[in-house]
């Protein structure tokens, strides 16, 4: 569902309302971003307008890139049953003198 963010970020000593959008930014699916700068002397700021995506799957906000960098063993999650396939084909590829391509 589309939502609407607005973060007003002070030009003097705003540094704590930077890292609250950053830390924001990187735990959304990010579709716009509108910025406005508002001079009023002592009393200027940054105006931003964020649209997003609320229903976003699959962020992580401990990463930009939407995973966590941790690594998977995709071997570890095939069927029982199937890690036996390869060296099967090898098997009845060369009975039947069959050239198998294999990497291995």
């Amino acid at each position: 569902m589309l939502q609407i963010k607005i973060y007003t970020i002070p030009l003097l000593g705003g540094d704590w309302a930077v890292e609250e959008m950053n830390t924001f930014l990187r735990g959304q699916k990010i579709l716009q971003v509108e910025s406005q700068q508002v001079n009023d002397g002592s009393n200027s700021y940054w105006s931003f307008c964020i649209r997003y995506l609320s229903d976003y799957v699959g962020r992580m906000p401990s990463s930009p890139f939407g995973h966590s960098g941790q690594k998977i063993d995709h071997q570890a999650k095939l069927d029982p049953k199937s890690a036996g396939f390869r060296s099967e084909f090898i098997k009845i590829t060369s009975r039947n003198f069959v050239r198998s391509y294999t990497s291995r």
